[in-house]
């Protein structure tokens, strides 16, 4: 069965549902750390001696609901909600058809979900999350009209909370972007401290076309709350439509933040997204040199492999360990980096398999499994997932994976039921018609694809790669640029080499003078 993270179901904190006069037992608090923690059939098996210790208690069946419906077990959790609601005075069951409705939601039965909520909100009409929830329900089921009303009642009852501007503002993007930005930027005033309102009107800004309003905004950002993924999509995207404005910036942030080095991180950051690795590694070495730390110097052997500095990298990874103490089993893990990194295929797989079998953990599986189709060890890949793929948490891409596997152990039916598969979890995936002949088939959906996939590097490669197979070597050749303009050159140049997909171009003028317009640019 599937563990599900608990965070969606701490939209509520659970212990605030108890009132003054029946607050939980010590037990009932550990069994609730235990879910926490994501210990959720230890947590079941708790609430469970509760019940028995106490079967008159709603809220040991009310935990117990909890537990079971974040393990994954949902019409259980369901019963044992319904027999809370019996147990509970009328004045304490909002919160369990909060949870009822959640759990109701993730099934897709919508209809329920809503008719929960609103019992809910009946109870408790005061509290404005519960509006945000049904606001939600209601943008699944269609009804925009209705989640609209919602967060305008959020607005309404607090406008000094964000949370009402921002669900608005999710909902009119796609449909009145004017609309979207001004309440945005109501939103804005009223909450001046509030990061997020800077990034959402940054990416409303980015659809606009306003660029440069974007980066101003992107900036407020981050010195208000953190990088992370999103903050370097958008920041690639500006770069793309405004090159000279980005680097002259980026330029100005290094003369002028000499002497902070969370700035020069940031900057380094900025560099990696945009492609430019060597200037994000020299960012990282500035910062770390400045002020030592376990953060940048983890930051920084990424950087060494985004260069191509695998001496550097395997250098630093001891310091990590050495100066700050490193777990044994997260060094390993960058070991395994490195020698993927390094092209060192069958020591990464050797790695991964001595991790796994100490933890399993999903990304280090996927790693595996991408490392053994790397190696060309497909008859063990195929064995491997047929015994864990269903452990797995991202199954598209082993599917995906795995149909490939079995096209070139010469297996078409079973590849094809792969990548149905995979196209079933993910819609974001090629179906290879080319390797049934369907050649129109497979050039209309490349075109599809690259509509999706305009923006991604990797996704970009893929297709450049598939053109090749296709024999349409000058669609092939313009991919591959604009796959290496995102920076995919970096990411891949230990295998662009002796990629078997791309042999067909080797002989080419163009794509020689790529590789060596890309490898002079390394060196810079």
């Amino acid at each position: 069965m599937k563990k599900l993270p608990i965070a969606f179901l701490l939209f509520f904190c659970c212990l605030s549902l108890f009132s003054q006069k029946n607050q939980p037992s010590e037990n009932w608090v550990t069994c609730w750390n235990m879910v926490e923690q994501g210990q959720y059939e230890e947590a079941i098996a708790c609430f469970d001696q509760e019940v028995k210790t106490n079967p008159k208690s709603g809220y040991n069946y009310f935990g117990k609901g909890i537990a079971l419906a974040a393990y994954g077990a949902y019409d259980e959790s369901l019963q044992n909600f319904e027999i809370s609601l019996k147990l509970l005075p009328k004045s304490e069951r909002a919160g369990v058809y909060v949870y009822m409705s959640l759990v109701n939601k993730l099934k897709g039965e919508l209809k329920l979900a809503l008719e929960q909520i609103n019992s809910a909100i009946k109870l408790d009409p005061n509290d404005m999350d519960k509006y945000r929830f049904r606001g939600e329900i209601h943008e699944l089921m269609g009804d925009t009209t209705a989640a609209i009303a919602d967060y305008q009642h959020i607005i309404d009852i607090a406008p000094q909370e964000p949370d009402g501007y921002l669900s608005m503002c999710y909902i009119l993007k796609d449909k009145d972007l004017g609309e979207a930005t001004a309440v945005c930027e109501k939103g804005m005033s009223a909450n001046r401290n509030f990061a997020d309102f800077y990034l959402v009107h940054a990416m409303l800004k980015c659809r606009a076309e306003q660029y440069e309003v974007a980066l101003g905004d992107l900036i407020r950002y981050i010195n208000m709350d953190y990088w992370h993924d999103t903050i370097g999509t958008l920041f690639k995207l500006i770069a793309d439509n405004i090159p000279e404005t980005m680097f002259q910036y980026l330029e100005a942030q290094q003369n002028k933040q000499t002497q902070n080095t969370f700035w020069i991180s940031m900057t380094g950051e900025m560099y990696y997204y945009l492609g430019q690795r060597y200037h994000a590694r020299q960012c990282y070495l500035d910062a770390y040199e400045r002020i030592p730390d376990s953060t940048t110097l983890e930051r920084l052997i990424t950087m060494d492999l985004g260069a191509g500095e695998i001496a550097a990298a395997k250098q630093h990874l001891d310091e990590l360990q050495r100066q700050y103490h490193l777990d044994s089993f997260e060094v390993e893990e960058r070991k395994a980096v490195i020698a993927y990194c390094s092209g060192q295929f069958d020591e990464a797989i050797h790695i991964c398999d001595s991790l796994l079998a100490i933890q399993y953990k999903d990304d280090i599986f996927i790693e595996n499994i991408q490392l053994l189709y790397n190696a060309e060890r497909y008859s063990e890949l195929v064995q491997r997932l047929e015994i864990y793929l269903d452990t797995c948490q991202q199954p598209g891409t082993l599917f995906n994976t795995r149909g490939h596997a079995h096209l070139v152990l010469g297996d078409t039916a079973a590849a094809f039921k792969d990548f149905h598969q995979s196209l079933a979890i993910d819609s974001n995936r090629i179906i290879p018609y080319h390797f049934l002949g369907d050649h129109e088939k497979a050039l209309s959906q490349m075109e599809v694809f690259y509509d999706l996939n305009s923006k991604d590097g990797q996704e970009l490669y893929t297709i450049a790669s598939t053109y090749v197979i296709l024999g349409e070597l000058d669609l092939a050749m313009e991919f591959l640029r604009k796959s290496f303009q995102k920076g995919t050159y970096w990411e891949h140049r230990h295998i662009i080499g002796n990629d078997p997909d791309f042999a067909p171009l080797r002989t080419r003028d163009d794509y020689k003078a790529l590789i060596q317009e890309y490898e002079q640019k390394e060196k810079e």
